[in-house]
């Protein structure tokens, strides 16, 4: 497996047939954009930088970690989103929202395009390396995997971008295998180095691929001292925003490390990720939640476990039909599979389906080539069985989404909001008593809201002087609180001061109330 001694020499004829499950997952995604639920928190989050540098070089106005922006010669330029999170989808989005505005299907429509490239690099490299039925296989299974589109698509976690820089190195890694040549082997470590800064723990997937490549290879792996130097070097060019950003902030990515703790027990912690990780096989409850969809079947909860561990076992015991490189990629796959998921069940930082969903390409590998050896019709029925499941839950999503238009925080009354509040209070301070609404409706109105999220500086005693001091105050919906108690607080202090107020309330489609706007007339203008 190794450059420039191949087993055989790489599958290329026919390769553009990838194009169809590209094409297939891309259809999917459409489909989802259209339905054109709200526009989510931390999916805007991604992209603010975006929406400001295409105005001005100023420093950012909302909250940020210190040492996200730097401002060298006065022009403030963007190295993450937070501590841990690149700045890609800012610097992406840059050129689409000067060429299409700041909708967001725009910032839909490049998180399928990320999500697309992942499904394209990955297929490429399997194909070449392992078949062409498998790469094809590979690509086809991810590009109708009901978690994989939902969660690359309505990108509230990065999802996106860490399938668009596996996707990246992928195709970087399959053309040093090809060539194995200095050359590509400096790009590895560029694309290598790109997908650390595009999200910091991409690292625990790299690691764990070398490591079960290390494993699996043995000495085969080692590739020279002057392609390993090479290697080092394009990983610090492709890191180099993540590097200064070390540097500027003091080490802000490990400092970050530190900050989020679970405080579940071990196996409590254990048994929910594990729970999680049986869904997102399939389908994942942090995304049907934007549609309050159904639970899923209990068979098809057991099912494809149990279907990824037999393949598994298939992979690490052999047997005729699975051999040779084939067998290699499969093993590696179930290894790093392993070793990831080893970690993010020890691990102390909070795990969710965004977090998991890194799983399922390694876990499609494995169970394809697995699965190749045991038959053509077993594989037959249980590529029919997981097909017509992948169909029947996107279709359930597509039709929950344009029902529903989305639900609490993904409600598509957040578009209502930010009309309103651009045309009612333009150029009037925002002040927001609760998570959820700045990011979004900063992007939606291109920047021109002006917001500041109160509910984390206000102590108790300052509320009846804010209220006094009038304003408008907007806050979430009572079944769509976050952090209730600035709510609470500001609602008491505004009926003990008796100031004159407006109130106004943006309802979901269900009538449910999504948020509520409160303008306060300051007190000593108040009618006497």
């Amino acid at each position: 497996m190794g450059p420039g001694a191949p087993e055989y020499p790489p599958v290329t004829s026919g390769r553009n047939l990838l194009l169809i499950p590209v094409a297939v997952y891309l259809l999917w995604a459409a489909l989802f954009i259209a339905m054109n639920p709200g526009f989510q928190y931390d999916e805007a989050l991604l992209v603010l930088g975006g929406v400001h540098m295409r105005h001005s070089w100023d420093p950012f106005p909302l909250p940020q970690d210190p040492g996200t922006w730097i401002c060298p010669m006065a022009k403030c330029v963007q190295l993450m989103t937070v501590r841990y999170v690149g700045a890609i989808k800012d610097y992406l989005s840059l050129p689409l929202f000067a060429l299409f505005g700041t909708g967001a299907e725009v910032v839909r429509a490049l998180s399928a395009a990320l999500g697309a490239l992942g499904i394209w690099g990955l297929g490429r490299l399997i194909f070449a390396q392992a078949g062409r039925n498998a790469g094809l296989a590979v690509a086809g299974v991810l590009a109708m995997h009901p978690a994989y589109v939902d969660q690359t698509v309505f990108d509230n976690g990065t999802v996106s971008v860490w399938m668009g820089a596996l996707g990246v190195v992928c195709l970087a890694l399959n053309r040093y295998l090809e060539t194995g040549r200095g050359q590509p082997a400096f790009l590895l470590g560029a694309a290598l180095g790109f997908g650390i800064w595009a999200r910091a723990n991409f690292l625990w997937l790299i690691m764990a691929c070398a490591a079960a490549l290390a494993i699996v290879l043995g000495r085969r792996v080692f590739v020279g001292w002057r392609h390993f130097s090479l290697m080092a070097a394009g990983g610090v060019a492709g890191g180099v925003p993540f590097l200064l950003y070390q540097v500027v902030s003091g080490g802000g990515t490990l400092e970050a490390a530190g900050m989020f703790a679970s405080t579940e027990p071990l196996l409590q912690r254990h048994s929910a990720r594990l729970w999680m990780f049986t869904e997102v096989l399939l389908t994942d409850r942090e995304h049907r939640a934007i549609w309050d969809g159904p639970m899923v079947p209990e068979w098809q909860r057991w099912l494809f476990p149990a279907i990824l561990a037999a393949a598994a076992l298939a992979c690490a015991v052999g047997r005729p039909g699975l051999e040779g490189k084939r067998l290699a990629c499969a093993r590696a796959a179930c290894l790093a599979m392993l070793m990831v998921l080893t970690t993010m069940l020890f691990t102390r930082l909070p795990v969710s389906e965004h977090h998991l969903i890194v799983l399922v390409p390694l876990a499609v590998l494995v169970v394809v080539i697995g699965l190749s050896g045991a038959g053509k019709k077993l594989a037959y029925v249980l590529g029919i069985v997981y097909f017509a499941s992948a169909l029947w839950w996107q279709a359930l999503a597509v039709e929950g989404l344009h029902r529903t238009g989305g639900v609490g925080q993904w409600s598509d009354a957040v578009f209502g909001l930010a009309d309103f509040l651009e045309e009612k209070y333009n150029g009037r301070e925002i002040k927001i008593l609760d998570w959820g609404l700045q990011n979004n409706l900063y992007v939606l109105t291109d920047g021109r809201i002006r917001s500041r999220e109160i509910y984390g500086d206000v102590g108790a005693e300052a509320w009846p002087a804010l209220v006094r001091n009038g304003g408008v105050f907007l806050f979430n919906g009572p079944a769509n609180r976050h952090f209730p108690e600035a709510t609470e607080r500001f609602q008491t202090a505004l009926q003990a001061a008796g100031a004159v107020s407006r109130r106004y309330a943006v309802r979901q489609r269900s009538g449910a109330v999504y948020a509520e706007i409160v303008e306060v007339e300051p007190l000593q203008m108040a009618p006497q």
